[in-house]
Parts: C-alpha cells; structure tokens; sequence
C-alpha cells in the first residue's frame, strides 16, 4: 500500500526532483490535472462557504429590521426615534456583520 505521508519528510524541491527522475510526461500532467482539481474544489467550497455565511448574515440583518418595523413601526417603515438605542446597536452590528461577509465573499470572487 502506497503511503503518501511518508512524502510529508521531504522538502517541495526533493519531492520535484524525484518526479522529474521517475515519472513520465503523462504521469506528471495527471499529477498536475489532479492538484488543479484539487484547488478548484477547495475554491468552489471557499466560495460557497463564504457566500452562505454572507446571505445568513444578510437574512438576520433583514429579520431584525422586520422585526423593528413591526415593533416600532407599522409593519412597512420605522420611526428611529422610538427605536431603544441597543436595539439599534443590534441591528447595526448585524448590517457591519453582513456588510464584512458581503465583502470578504466578492473579494474572492473578484480578485
């Protein structure tokens, strides 16, 4: 059985050296297809991962106003002034927190 741990003690450059002597052109481009797919995998969860957490910040954002509206409000605006000022901290931490997800998620897609 292959152990490929066992690579984990050795250096990048000996690990190239030794594919350079023993495998064979064919060989290399499969390694190389392998760890291509192996990045756009990791990317695409990365992605997903960071977009999830930015819609879920943005649907608790969102509640959190539904529910200020309804509070201190009529259901479709809100008067501010009638609003206790930690309520509104709330909900301004939770705008920072979806902005800041929002952000780190088209940072990775817009490089």
């Amino acid at each position: 059985m292959l152990n490929v741990d066992s690579l984990k003690q050795f250096t990048k450059e000996e690990i190239i050296y030794a594919i350079q002597r023993v495998c064979s052109e064919y060989e290399v481009k499969r390694l190389v297809s392998a760890i291509e797919g192996k990045r756009m995998q990791d990317d695409y969860e990365k992605e997903q991962r960071l977009l999830r957490e930015s819609n879920e910040a943005m649907t608790a954002y969102f509640d959190c106003m539904r529910e200020l509206r309804n509070k201190y409000g009529d259901g479709k605006t809100l008067s501010l002034a009638r609003v206790p000022l930690p309520e509104l901290e709330r909900a301004a931490e939770l705008e920072t927190t979806w902005k800041e997800k929002e952000r780190q998620w088209e940072r990775f897609v817009k490089p």
